[in-house]
């Protein structure tokens, strides 16, 4: 009986002993944790040394990069970390002024940089004039060159990356082309030459759409293309993207769409997408060398109807 107390209360002992211990570790893994937030923190106060950079996200081209995703803010916020520099995001919907808020930014907390997309990345002049210490990142601009000090163009040659698109596009079967104005005829001719490489392969048919087609409209020329014997549609105009797939879906057949991969919409309709990496090409112009002019990558993305189509276009 003697012998039973004693291993009861050793048991006991040693349980609590190991549950002592188990606590210690326990608040040393949660101390080393708070460490290595404070570390974090530290670092990144330390890393945001070059000052606030502002991201006008002004509708409708932010929307349209984004795709309604938080995604890309969260991409660019880390992009511009790493370059030292403390992002701050100013939302403005398609009824507000963005050249008023843009100035409201700009005139607090002293910016270092501020990133625009059209249509104010066309007229930064007045803004580089009126404030010299900030560096204008411009995004879908004129690309060129514009002699001003303190702006930096972000350009993306796609033609590439569209005549990857126009050989996969002809693999999968006779492909239509819908067009609109003011989209680049550069980008258009190297889909097509894609598809001329393809041995065999028909000459696109083409089709001239608004920018922002009527649902119905989409339905009657997309209809009539498939009776034609359409595999694959490139698809041009910049509004209605989603709207189309939709079509699509209903109709068959399968697409070359752009900026595709935020939102993901109807996978199995998107054969490819072209992509311009947004956060790469901006963390390029941060770059305390930066030319005038940086040119971003771009890549062709795979959609899901894209399996089965021939290896060789991969």
């Amino acid at each position: 009986m003697f012998l039973h107390w004693t291993n009861f209360w050793r048991t006991r002992y040693i349980v609590k002993v190991r549950s002592v211990r188990a606590i210690h570790r326990h608040r040393e893994v949660r101390l080393m944790r708070i460490v290595f937030s404070l570390l974090v923190l530290a670092g990144v106060l330390a890393l945001a040394s070059c000052g606030r950079l502002v991201v006008l996200a002004a509708d409708p081209w932010w929307s349209a990069v984004s795709a309604g995703s938080p995604v890309l803010a969260r991409q660019v916020a880390l992009t511009a970390l790493r370059r030292g520099y403390l992002p701050s995001f100013v939302a403005v919907p398609v009824r507000e002024d963005a050249g008023e808020r843009l100035l409201a930014a700009l005139s607090r907390g002293r910016p270092a940089a501020a990133l625009l997309g059209p249509p104010l990345s066309f007229a930064a002049r007045e803004y580089a004039a009126r404030f010299p210490n900030v560096t204008f990142v411009l995004v879908g601009g004129p690309g060129a060159d514009d002699g001003i000090d303190n702006t930096v163009q972000l350009a993306f040659d796609r033609a590439a990356a569209f005549r990857e698109a126009g050989a996969l596009a002809a693999a999968a079967g006779p492909v239509a082309v819908l067009s609109t104005d003011g989209r680049s005829e550069r980008e258009t001719d190297a889909f097509t030459e894609g598809v001329a490489g393809v041995a065999g392969a028909p000459e696109p048919v083409v089709r001239l759409l608004p920018q922002t087609p009527d649902g119905e409209a989409l339905k009657t020329v997309i209809s009539g293309l498939r009776d034609a014997g359409i595999t694959v549609f490139l698809y041009r105009p910049t509004g209605a993207g989603a709207g189309f797939l939709d079509v699509l879906a209903a109709a068959g057949g399968s697409a070359v769409v752009e900026d595709w991969a935020a939102s993901r919409p109807r996978a199995q309709q998107v054969l490819a997408s072209i992509e311009e990496d947004l956060p790469a090409g901006i963390g390029a112009c941060l770059a305390r060398d930066a030319p005038p002019v940086v040119e971003g990558p771009v890549r062709m993305v795979r959609g899901g109807a894209a399996a089965g189509t021939d290896a060789a276009t991969r």
